[in-house]
């Protein structure tokens, strides 16, 4: 279910017309059974994830806690910027507020999910633009900062990512976010990192990165490769 912005309008829920009875037994149904999706309609940024807070200041507490259930947003990237810096950690790093906010919300609403879906966080771009290296970065980047787990073994080697990563860290996320962020990554598992787009091909994506890891890195261990499809998997289908 989508929630839009102006235009015409109409409601999904037909049975509360029936009599009373039906109005008061069906109330809030068609946003409890369905996922309600907030989509960006501008380059602004985080645009549907205001459109979610200016819903939810319309909402009265009980309703909120008893109707909504869950959330899909859909952001969009911000086209201004050359296309090297549309990338899902840029998006992130521009939007750090907005995310905290979000792991405020969810950690006092653990009844509600809510998938935010990073832009560019894809292994598919466009039809020939497959960036599976970047995708597998901006994910152990997003499983290490926001969640209690690091999977930054994955793309280890020689102590080198442990260090870029923290880099990342403390350039992604700055220091006004750093404590929010640190107390809420583990009370708002509720708040899913998804992809932009699910499309993605195991063998393409696989032979991409082993052919990247080989010239740049050496030969990876069976195990690695292992690594790399399941988590590319488990964050396409499930998020972070």
């Amino acid at each position: 279910m989508v929630a839009l912005k102006g235009g015409n309008a109409y409601p999904i829920n037909q049975l509360k017309y029936v009599n009373p009875q039906s109005y008061h037994e069906t109330a809030g149904l068609e946003i409890g059974l369905n996922t309600v999706i907030f989509q960006s309609d501008t380059y602004r940024q985080a645009g549907a994830t205001l459109s979610l807070f200016m819903f939810i200041s319309r909402c009265s507490p009980p309703k909120l806690h008893n109707w909504l259930r869950r959330v899909k947003l859909r952001e969009n990237a911000d086209y201004t910027r050359p296309k090297e810096q549309r990338g899902p950690l840029v998006w992130i790093e521009d939007n750090m507020r907005y995310i905290t906010k979000l792991m405020k919300f969810c950690a006092q609403h653990q009844q509600i999910t809510v998938e935010l879906a990073i832009p560019n966080f894809c292994i598919v771009r466009n039809e020939d633009e497959y960036e599976p290296l970047a995708f597998l970065w901006a994910g152990v980047f997003l499983k290490s900062a926001f969640r209690t787990t690091d999977v930054v073994e994955i793309v280890t080697y020689s102590g080198t990512s442990q260090r870029k990563m923290r880099k990342l860290y403390f350039d992604v996320i700055h220091k006004e976010h750093q404590r929010d962020v640190e107390r809420l990554r583990g009370k708002s598992t509720n708040l899913r990192f998804c992809v932009d787009r699910k499309k993605y091909m195991v063998d393409l994506y696989l032979d991409k990165l082993v052919d990247h890891w080989s010239r740049t890195i050496g030969v990876p261990h069976p195990q690695l490769k292992d690594d790399w499809v399941k988590f590319a998997r488990e964050w396409t289908q499930y998020g972070i």
